[in-house]
């Protein structure tokens, strides 16, 4: 009978071991060849101070701030940044962009004190569409479900999330999933369980980025309110006013033909009987006159209303045109009114 040699078997099944840790290793290695690359750029990276406030401003957790940090963040001033993200732009945002081929993120510099914050949201937001490149196909497909019922859900006016969503998908249809990732999870404060163990992962507290957020655009949407308001205000004064006029003149032609009849009767013998008919109708004529008179003194006053308020809503105008530039975007338009 033969024998079979015991350490050939151990022999035969530790090359078995070998082979198969060696295939499972060489898999590890293809999957995770990113997160190498991403190790070695952060090593390289050297952060400026603005980029370190914004890591603790956003509350970005040690994965965020990786990301992030992978993403070699630069901060330029416009026309630098319109350079170079109007070059390659997988993000549609003026203020930011995450230029997939580099993988890079480059932020607009924000100056205007009255927008503090918003930098900061942008530098979170791009972080994000780090992180969404980064994922699986299939991880893609498991929170698109999510991200679709925040957007269908979510009705808060100041953010606007369906209108600027809308806008994403007509110009980059193929960036939209990427954008409403990003989007939902630096502006939106509650999205669900699926979202949060998601955004969970970059952030300690993602309700810090979402007010800063909401602080970061409070003078836009004050100023926006206070736009509206006031263009309501006087559309529905200029309405009343172009009634009042056109009943007026209508009210002052009539008088006038009136007084025309009144004075071809006062001149015709025995137009009137007596001389009290005649005062009579006269001081009907007064009265009305005086009634016209008093009519036209409020009209000009609403007037002088309307006017003052067209002043202030220039006035608004020059505001919003310093945010535009500040800004480097459009705001919407004031309503183009002009003096009655």
């Amino acid at each position: 009978m033969k024998h079979i040699n015991g350490g050939a078997i151990v022999a035969i099944g530790f090359a078995v071991a070998i082979s198969v840790l060696l295939t499972a290793f060489g898999a590890y290695l293809a999957v995770d060849q990113r997160r190498v690359a991403d190790q070695f750029r952060v090593w390289k990276f050297k952060p400026t101070a603005a980029i370190r406030e914004q890591m603790t401003r956003d509350d970005m957790s040690p994965e965020g701030r990786f990301l992030y940090l992978a993403s070699e963040p630069r901060v330029e001033a416009r026309r630098d940044f319109n350079q170079i993200c109007s070059a390659v732009t997988v993000d549609t945002s003026v203020l930011g962009c995450y230029l997939q081929p580099g993988k890079q993120i480059f932020l607009y510099h924000e100056t205007d004190k009255r927008l503090d914050g918003t930098e900061e949201v942008m530098g979170a937001h791009e972080m994000l569409r780090a992180a969404w490149d980064r994922m699986t196909p299939a991880l893609h497909a498991r929170l698109l479900d999510s991200l679709q019922h925040v957007l269908d859900t979510n009705t808060d006016p100041d953010l606007d999330l369906a209108k600027r969503m809308g806008t994403v998908r007509h110009n980059d249809p193929a960036d939209y999933n990427a954008e409403l990732y990003a989007t939902v999870g630096a502006e939106i404060p509650s999205v669900g369980s699926v979202l949060e163990a998601s955004y969970d992962q970059y952030f300690v507290k993602r309700s810090v980025v979402t007010k800063l957020n909401k602080h970061s655009i409070a003078y836009l949407v004050a100023l926006r309110k206070k736009v509206q308001a006031l263009a309501g205000t006087m559309n529905t004064l200029n309405t009343t006013i172009d009634g009042e006029v056109s009943t007026f003149n209508a009210s002052v032609t009539t008088f006038e033909s009136d007084i025309d009849a009144f004075n071809a009767r006062a001149r015709r013998p025995g137009g009137f009987a007596t001389q009290g008919q005649f005062n009579v109708a006269r001081a009907a004529l007064v009265a009305r006159g005086n009634a016209l008179d008093a009519t036209a003194t409020q009209i000009n006053a609403q007037v002088d209303t309307f006017n003052a308020d067209l002043t202030k809503l220039k006035a608004l105008d020059k505001t919003a045109a310093g945010l535009v530039k500040s800004l480097n975007v459009e705001l919407e338009q004031v309503p183009d009114i002009t003096s009655v």
